[in-house]
Order: C-alpha cells, then sequence, then structure tokens
C-alpha cells in the first residue's frame, strides 16, 4: 500500500471525533463520476487537505475508509454538475454492486432483508441498519450515524431502491420519512413496492 492510502487509513482511524467512513469502493465509483463531470477540482478545493490530495492523485484503494463529510461533498458538486436524477442513478448502481455476484438470480426481499447489515458494515464503519419488513412495504432506519445533509440522504434513498429492486421489488419507491437533520432520533426511509409482482 502507498503512502498514501496508508494515510489515509491511519487518519481515519486515529481522530477522537465521531467521523464515520464509508469505504474507498463508493468513493472511487463518485471519484470517476465527479472526473467525468469536470468536478474534481470543485470539491477538492472544499475537502480538507488530506482528504484533498487523496482524491485528486486518486490514492484511493477499494478497501481504505473515507470520511462521510467529504462523500458528502463529494456527493453535493456532483449533483450541481450532473443534477439529482443522474446521482441517484449512479447510487442504485453503486449500492447493487455491492451484493454477492449471485444475488439477482436467486433474491427475494426476504434474503435482502437477512443479508442487509452484512452489506452495510461493508460500507460503514458506524452506527448499524434496522430493516422491518411487512408485505409491500419496509422502514430501513440508520441508527447512531449522523445525516451528512440532504444530497447523502437522496443517495441513501436511491440505493435502497436500487438493493430492493435487485431483490425483485422493481417497482420499488423509498422516500425518507424522518432525518437527524430535521431532528429525528435517526434517519429513517420508507420503501413501497407491488409484492410478488401483483400491479
Amino acid at each position: 500500500m502507498g503512502t498514501g492510502r496508508a494515510n489515509l487509513v491511519r487518519v481515519g482511524m486515529d481522530r477522537e471525533s465521531f467521523e464515520p467512513r464509508v469505504r474507498g469502493h463508493l468513493v472511487r465509483v463518485l471519484r470517476a463520476a465527479l472526473a467525468g463531470a469536470g468536478g474534481l477540482e470543485a470539491a477538492a478545493a472544499r475537502l480538507q487537505q488530506r482528504e484533498a490530495s487523496n482524491l485528486l492523485t486518486d490514492r484511493i484503494a477499494d478497501g481504505d475508509w473515507f470520511p462521510i463529510s467529504a462523500f458528502a461533498v463529494m456527493l453535493e458538486e456532483l449533483e450541481a454538475r450532473v443534477g439529482i436524477a443522474a446521482v441517484e442513478a449512479m447510487a442504485a448502481t453503486a449500492a447493487s454492486s455491492i451484493l454477492p455476484k449471485d444475488y439477482a438470480a436467486t433474491s427475494s426481499v426476504e434474503r435482502l432483508v437477512a443479508t442487509a447489515t452484512a452489506a452495510y458494515r461493508e460500507v460503514n464503519d458506524r452506527g448499524k441498519l434496522v430493516v422491518d419488513v411487512e408485505e409491500g412495504r419496509a422502514a430501513v432506519r440508520f441508527v447512531g450515524f449522523p445525516s451528512g445533509g440532504g444530497a447523502l440522504c437522496r443517495f441513501r434513498a436511491a440505493a435502497i431502491r436500487g438493493v430492493f429492486r435487485v431483490a425483485g421489488a422493481q417497482d420499488a419507491s423509498c422516500s425518507e420519512a424522518s432525518c437527524i437533520d430535521g431532528g429525528g432520533a435517526f434517519c429513517e426511509f420508507r420503501v413501497r413496492w407491488t409484492p410478488n409482482g401483483r400491479r
């Protein structure tokens, strides 16, 4: 591992403040989109020096951890350049990519709930994911994990929708019902879909 990656991981691990982090492979997806939209330098200008340096020089490995606050800044910059809908489409694709390779062939909403916690821990280092499912609807809660603002909440909603669609809920919709930024105890998203393919 090069010096840049070692520093990135060490800085994240040594911070005494509660700074949640996301996995490098999500940051790399976002970095590529930002580069394509001409927004890397603008995003880097809004980040702390170390995160900006790693972002600009592409020293972020898939397994590294990256501060969620910096990830949120990248999302905001990308939304400003390509629009919310484009970022939401990217979020759905990125979220479904962390599922096991055979997931789509053997997927179900029930299996999704059973594997949701493991998938969450793969990309987040704090808090927990709580999913309650009834026929045709679910509540997805991020407990013990700060909101991060509007762009991050929109990313989460799109990612949840994408994962539910991979699990067979093709008409799944997702909206934020409660947010820490709005005074909620946690961020909660409501998912709805037509059970068993009924319309």
